[in-house]
C-alpha cells in the first residue's frame, strides 16, 4: 500500500503558503500517524512530514517546476543580480540559499543539475549534428544560398561597423593631439619665464663677484705670506738635515768598504770550499775505481780458478796422476702401488680425489697445511709442465714444499736436489763435460749425471716406474736459459727424448719433471719470455706450520702410483680439450685486453698458442675437481694466474692503464685470485715509478 502525502498549505499564520512537494512513500517508514473518522471518511494525520519525506520518496515534479524552484531559491539568495544565461550559477546560488540545505532543496537542486547536464548534452549533440550536416555537400549548398541572399545586408552591416570604428578612432586621435598641443604651449611659456629668471640671476651674480673679488684677493695674499714663511722655515730645517745625512753617508761608505772586504774573504772561502768538494769527488771517484778494479780482479780470479779446475784433469793426466773413477750407482728404484687397491672408487674423478686427499693428508702429517685446491693445482701443474717454478720471498718454504710433495707421493728416493751456483753458463756446469784427453765423460759435482744415467738405465729396462723429479734450488742465480738450454727442446715433447752428453746420449723419459725455486732481487737473473712460455709459475705465500700428526695409512690411497697413472689422472690429454662457454668467453676477453693496440694502453702482450693449449689442458683436468666451490671458472682462474700473469710485464703509466682494464676484466668474469694478485702488481708498480712486474715482492 502507498499513501499520498501533501504538505498543508494556506493561511493561518498571516501569509499565503505554497505547495512544496507531492510524493509517494512506503507506510513502513511512518511512525507518528493518527487515524480519525470524519464526515468525509477515515483520515490519517501524520506528524513531521518533512522528516518522513527526507527518508526516501519518488519525485513527481516536472522539469519546469524543478527549474522554477531552483530559480526561486537563487533569487532569494542573490536578488535580481544573477546571470540568467548561466544555469550553473543558478545551481550554486540555490545551494547557498537559506533553504538550500533542507532535503527537498538538495533533491531538487540535484535534479536541476541532471536536467541542465541532459539539455547540455542534447544541445551538444544537436550542434554536432548541425555541424556535420553543414559540412556535407547539401549543408554547404544551403549555407552558400543563405549567404548569397543575405550578402548585401552583411556587407552593409560590416561597412557600418568599420565606419563607426574608424570615426571613433579619428575622434580619439584628434582629442589626444589637442591635449598634446596644449601641453607643448604650456611648456613653452614655462621655458620663457625660466630664461628671464636666469638672466636676472646672472646680472645679480656678476655684481656680487666684483664686490667680493677684492676681499678674496686680500685674503689670498695674507695666506700666501704665511705659507712662504712656513716654507722658509722648512727649507732651513731641510738644509740642517741634509748636512746630517752627508755625515751619515760618510760613515756608510766606511761600512761598505768593510762589507766589500767581507765579501772578498767569503769568495776566498767559497773557492776553498769548492776545492774541498772537488777533492771529495776525486776521492769518491778513486774509491769507485778501486772497487771496480777489485771487482774485476775478483772476476779474473774466479775465471782463473774456473779455468784451473777445468784444466786440472788434463794436467793430472799429463802428469800421470789422473785415474778414472767408477761412477757412483744410484738406487732410485721404488715399487708402484696398485691404484685399484683403494675401495669405494667408482670413476676416474673419484681416483683423482683419492690421490689428492692422500697427498694432502700426508703433507699435513709432515707439518704443512694445504687445502684441496692447492694440492690439486700442485699435482696438475707439475704433471703437465716439464719445468715448474716456485716463486716467493725467502723463507716461505719453496724448497721444503717441493720435498714434501715428493715425500707425500712416496718418491723421495727419486728426487735429486741441485743447488744452482752463480756463474753457470752451460750444461757442463750442471751435468758435466766430455774429457777429450781420456775420452771419458767428466761428471759435474751436482750428481745430476749419475741421476740421469740411473733414469736412462731404468727406461731401457722398461716397465712401470713412478715419477722422478730434479729440484733446481735458487734456479735463477744464473741464467737458466744458458745452463738449462739442452733441456729446452724436451719441454714440449710428449714422448721419451734423448739428451746428447758428450759422445753419448741419455734417455729423458716422460716421467721426469724439473722443479725450480726462484727469488727476485738484485742477486738473481730474470726469467726470459722463452722460458716462461714453457713453464708454469706457482707464487707462494708463507704457509701454515702444523704439528705432525699420526695418520691411518689404511684409509688412504697407496702411493706412489706409476707415472702412466699419474699422467692419466693429472697429465696432458692426447687431444687438447675445448674450454667451456664461460671459460672461452673470459679467455677471449683477456686476450682482447692484452693485445689491444691502443697507444693509451702501453705495449701490447701476446699470448702464444702454446700457452692457450696449456690453459685448455689445465682446465680439462682441474675443472671437475675445482668447480665444487660453486665457481664455474675456478680452474681458469688458477690457469691464468700461473700461465698468463707471469708474462705481464711493462713500464709506464699507459701500461698501468692496460693492467687496470685487465683487472676489471678479471672481476667481470669472477677470476678472483687473478684479480687480487693483479691488484697487488698495480699497487707495487705505481709505487715503483710505474714499473710493473709479476714478481713484485
Amino acid at each position: 500500500m502507498e499513501i499520498e502525502l501533501k504538505i498543508i498549505t494556506g493561511g493561518g499564520l498571516g501569509r499565503v503558503g505554497r505547495t512544496r512537494q507531492i510524493s509517494k512513500i512506503s507506510p513502513a517508514t511512518i511512525n507518528n500517524a493518527v487515524n480519525l473518522d470524519s464526515v468525509i471518511g477515515r483520515k490519517t494525520l501524520i506528524q513531521n512530514v518533512a522528516n518522513i519525506a527526507s527518508i526516501g520518496y519518488e519525485e513527481y515534479a516536472s522539469d519546469k517546476e524543478i527549474i522554477d524552484y531552483v530559480k526561486a531559491l537563487a533569487v532569494e539568495n542573490a536578488g535580481r543580480t544573477i546571470d540568467r544565461k548561466s544555469l550553473a550559477n543558478l545551481s550554486n546560488l540555490a545551494s547557498n540559499s537559506k533553504q538550500g540545505s533542507d532535503q527537498l532543496s538538495k533533491s531538487r537542486i540535484a535534479l536541476f543539475n541532471k536536467i541542465v547536464a541532459f539539455n547540455a548534452d542534447i544541445l551538444s549533440d544537436m550542434n554536432d549534428v548541425f555541424a556535420t550536416y553543414l559540412k556535407g555537400e547539401d549543408g554547404a549548398k544551403i549555407l552558400e544560398r543563405y549567404v548569397q541572399e543575405k550578402r548585401t545586408k552583411y556587407i552593409d552591416q560590416l561597412k557600418g561597423e568599420d565606419e563607426f570604428h574608424n570615426d571613433e578612432q579619428i575622434k580619439r586621435r584628434r582629442s589626444e593631439l589637442s591635449e598634446i598641443e596644449k601641453f607643448i604651449e604650456s611648456r613653452r611659456k614655462e621655458a620663457t619665464a625660466l630664461s628671464d629668471k636666469i638672466e636676472a640671476d646672472r646680472k645679480t651674480l656678476e655684481d656680487g663677484v666684483v664686490a667680493d673679488q677684492k676681499a678674496y684677493l686680500e685674503k689670498v695674499s695674507k695666506e700666501n705670506q704665511v705659507k712662504i714663511a712656513e716654507m722658509n722655515a722648512k727649507e732651513f730645517a731641510a738644509e740642517n738635515r741634509l748636512a746630517d745625512i752627508k755625515v751619515r753617508i760618510g760613515k756608510l761608505a766606511e761600512v761598505d768598504d768593510i762589507q766589500k772586504s767581507v765579501i772578498a774573504k767569503q769568495g776566498v772561502l767559497d773557492h776553498i770550499q769548492q776545492q774541498i768538494e772537488g777533492k771529495k769527488k776525486e776521492i769518491e771517484d778513486k774509491k769507485k775505481e778501486r772497487d771496480a778494479v777489485l771487482e774485476e780482479s775478483r772476476r779474473a780470479e774466479d775465471d782463473i780458478r774456473k779455468k784451473l779446475r777445468c784444466m786440472k784433469p788434463y794436467v793430472d793426466h799429463l802428469n800421470g796422476s789422473f785415474t778414472g773413477e767408477e761412477l757412483k750407482q744410484l738406487d732410485i728404484k721404488v715399487d708402484c702401488k696398485d691404484i685399484s687397491s683403494k675401495v669405494n672408487i667408482d670413476s676416474k674423478y673419484d681416483i683423482q680425489r683419492s690421490v689428492i686427499d692422500s697427498v694432502k693428508i700426508r703433507i699435513s702429517e709432515l707439518g704443512r697445511s694445504l687445502d684441496n685446491q692447492e694440492v690439486a693445482n700442485l699435482l696438475i701443474l707439475t704433471q703437465q709442465s716439464f719445468i715448474t717454478f716456485f716463486a716467493g720471498l725467502p723463507g716461505v718454504g719453496k724448497t721444503s714444499l717441493c720435498k714434501l710433495m715428493t715425500q707425500a707421493q712416496g718418491v723421495e728416493k727419486r728426487l735429486l736436489s741441485v743447488s744452482v751456483a752463480r756463474g753457470w753458463t752451460s750444461i757442463k756446469d750442471m751435468v758435466g763435460f766430455h774429457n777429450p784427453l781420456n775420452d771419458r765423460f767428466q761428471p759435474a759435482s751436482t750428481g745430476m749425471y749419475e741421476f740421469l744415467r740411473a733414469i736412462d738405465e731404468e727406461a731401457k729396462v722398461g716397465g712401470s716406474n713412478p715419477m722422478s723429479y730434479i729440484l733446481l734450488d735458487e734456479a735463477n742465480l744464473s741464467s737458466i736459459e744458458h745452463y738449462w738450454s739442452a733441456f729446452m727442446g724436451v719441454a714440449d715433447a710428449t714422448a721419451n727424448q734423448k739428451l746428447p752428453i758428450g759422445q753419448d746420449s741419455l734417455v729423458i723419459p716422460r716421467s721426469l719433471r724439473f722443479l725450480a725455486t726462484i727469488n727476485y732481487d738484485g742477486t738473481t737473473e730474470p726469467l726470459s719470455s722463452r722460458i716462461l712460455d714453457r713453464a708454469g709459475v706457482i707464487v707462494m705465500e708463507p704457509g701454515e706450520i702444523t704439528p705432525r700428526q699420526s695418520i691411518d695409512e689404511s684409509v688412504l690411497q697407496a702411493l706412489p702410483v706409476s707415472s702412466e697413472h699419474m699422467n692419466a689422472l693429472f697429465g696432458l690429454f692426447d687431444e687438447t680439450p675445448e674450454l667451456e662457454i664461460g671459460e672461452k668467453s673470459a679467455l677471449e676477453a683477456i686476450r682482447e685486453v692484452l693485445r689491444n693496440p691502443s697507444v693509451d694502453q702501453g705495449r701490447s702482450i701476446h699470448i702464444s698458442q702454446r700457452k692457450i693449449n696449456a690453459i685448455r689442458q689445465y682446465c680439462g683436468r682441474a675443472r671437475p675437481i675445482m668447480r665444487s666451490d660453486g665457481n664455474e671458472v675456478t680452474a681458469l682462474d688458477w690457469a691464468i694466474m700461473q700461465h698468463v700473469l707471469p708474462q705481464v710485464t711493462g713500464h709506464g703509466s699507459k701500461f698501468g692503464n692496460r693492467l687496470i682494464s685487465l683487472k676489471k676484466c678479471f672481476e667481470d668474469h669472477d677470476l678472483e685470485n687473478s684479480a687480487k694478485y693483479l691488484n697487488q702488481m698495480i699497487l707495487s708498480g705505481q709505487n715503483d715509478l710505474h714499473s710493473y712486474e709479476f714478481f713484485c715482492w
